[in-house]
This record gives C-alpha cells, sequence and structure tokens, in this order.
C-alpha cells in the first residue's frame, strides 16, 4: 500500500512539474524497496551520483565526438564510459550502486537520435525524476506509522556479572 501511496504522490509530483512521469516512477519503485528511512536515503544519493557520472561521461563524450566526428570515438567512449560503471559496480564496495546507475543512464542521453545528440535534456530529466523520487519516498516513508527511519535492531541484554551466560 505504501508503494501505491508513493507512487501516485510521484505522478502527481510528475504532472506538477512538467517532467515525464515514467523516469520519476521508475525511480520511486527501486528506492521504496528498502527497510528503512535511512536506506532509502543512501539509495537516493547513489542513484544521484550514478547519474552524475554518467551525464560528466556523456558530456565529455560530447565534447570528443564534436573535435572528432567518427563512429568509432563515439562507440569507443561508450563503452569505455560502460566499462568505467561495471568496474565501479564490481569494486565500489556499498558505493556499487553508482556504477549501477552510470551504467543505465550512459547509453540512455549518448545513445540518442540525431536531432537530439549533444543534448544533456534527457540527463536533466532523469536527474529531476530522481530527486522528485527521493523526496515523494522519504515523505511518505516518515509519515507512514509503521515504516521505520533506521535500522533498529534488538537490544542486547547484557549479564548481570562477568562469566554469566544467558541460557
Amino acid at each position: 500500500m505504501m508503494l501505491a501511496v508513493t507512487v501516485l504522490v510521484t505522478l502527481l509530483g510528475a504532472h506538477a512539474l512538467g517532467l515525464p512521469p515514467e523516469k520519476a516512477a521508475i525511480s520511486v519503485m527501486l528506492l521504496t524497496v528498502t527497510p528503512h528511512v535511512q536506506a532509502m536515503i543512501l539509495k537516493g544519493k547513489l542513484r544521484l551520483a550514478g547519474a552524475f557520472l554518467a551525464v560528466g561521461w556523456a558530456a565529455g563524450t560530447f565534447l570528443v565526438v564534436a573535435l572528432v566526428p567518427r563512429l568509432l570515438v563515439l562507440a569507443g567512449l561508450l563503452f569505455l564510459g560502460q566499462f568505467v560503471a561495471a568496474c565501479l559496480t564490481r569494486t565500489a564496495g556499498k558505493y556499487a550502486y553508482a556504477g549501477v546507475q552510470m551504467g543505465l543512464v550512459l547509453p540512455m542521453v549518448v545513445v540518442a537520435p540525431p536531432a537530439e545528440f549533444g543534448s544533456l535534456a534527457t540527463a536533466v530529466r532523469r536527474l529531476a525524476g530522481i530527486l522528485l523520487g527521493l523526496v515523494a519516498s522519504v515523505v511518505v516513508a516518515v509519515l507512514w506509522p509503521s515504516f521505520p527511519l533506521t535500522d533498529r535492531l534488538a537490544p542486547v541484554n547484557r549479564p548481570n556479572f562477568p562469566g554469566e551466560i544467558e541460557v
């Protein structure tokens, strides 16, 4: 039920801001399936970091291709960007999700019809969708009565005296 409410809030926000609803809805669905609000915020930050990495790589690709307009240069930079994203995913530990996001966003921005090539409008819409999804997810999660704010572990009962074993 919480996911449905969060998606509805996101779709209303996307409509109000004039954003494509599918980008924000996908972000909110991936963000909402976390165990607590702190994990949701971390996942949202990593999604933004990966999208910013992809936008930076795409901007560099557009600059190089503007100077050397060859298909092999474009393909090489795209595949190199995907390789970097895969390396980040495999080696970044708890920050690996940023590499996954970079690997998803990079082809969406670089592989475009000729009329849109060199435009970062797709990337800006993706970033706005991620931000909207993150805000909607956090707002609904904080207001949702049974959704935990942090990872609550069961308290550890300390023995009364050294050497006592809990049976």
